[in-house]
This record gives structure tokens, C-alpha cells and sequence, in this order.
């Protein structure tokens, strides 16, 4: 009677170890899917109605992909400055802050490719 006690114990561990190995596994798969959807980037910004937005999105692919061409699409100034600096900042390319019209987000923009690079000479 006793063996048949502790083999009825093993399998209660057994199978409970497996539920939280279980639990765990897909716990970690639903973050790891969470995590990829989360940042992607939208697929077509020329689908966006309203143009702040529209805008904002291009910035954010531009950012994202470091393409300065990107920023070719955007309307507004504002944002258009800020398409530059990104990309200037990721590419480090102080150049392409030259392209910046107000002088307020020029100097921003050489002060975030100083940062980027890490070169306080800039």
C-alpha cells in the first residue's frame, strides 16, 4: 500500500511541474509576441487621412529606418525638421542638419548627432 502512495505522489508532482513549465512557456510566447508587434511601423502612411498624423508616421519610419528620402514625404515644416534631425541622429551626419530651415531645430539637430556620437566638440 505504501508504493502505491508514493508512485500516486510522483505523478501529482510530475504532472503539476509539468502545468507550470507549461504555464511559463506560454506566458513567455504571449510576451514575446507582444513585444514583436509593438514597435512595427506602419506599412503605408500614405493611408493616413489627416496629415499631422500622416506626417508623424513618416518621421517615425524615417527614424526608424534611418532613410532620409522618407522625409521627402512629409508636409509640414515642423515635422519635416524633425524627420532631418532623426535621421541625421541615427545616421550621425551633422550635413544633413544643414537641410533644417528654422535655426532653433538646426542647432537641436547638431546637438542630437553630437549626442549620438558622443562628441562633446561638436
Amino acid at each position: 500500500m505504501k508504493k502505491t502512495k508514493k508512485s500516486s505522489k510522483k505523478k501529482k508532482s510530475f504532472f503539476q511541474s509539468y502545468k507550470y513549465v507549461f504555464a511559463i512557456t506560454i506566458a513567455v510566447l504571449l510576451i514575446l509576441v507582444i513585444l514583436l508587434n509593438y514597435n512595427k511601423l506602419p506599412t503605408n502612411c500614405e493611408g493616413v487621412q489627416e496629415v499631422n498624423i500622416k506626417d508623424d508616421c513618416y518621421v517615425e519610419q524615417a527614424k526608424q529606418k534611418g532613410k532620409i528620402a522618407i522625409c521627402d514625404n512629409v508636409v509640414g515644416s515642423h515635422f519635416k525638421d524633425e524627420c532631418i534631425r532623426v535621421v541625421a541622429a541615427k545616421q550621425k551626419n551633422l550635413e544633413l542638419c544643414n537641410d533644417i530651415k528654422d535655426s532653433k531645430s538646426e542647432a537641436y539637430c547638431y546637438e542630437s548627432v553630437a549626442e549620438t556620437k558622443k562628441d562633446v566638440s561638436i
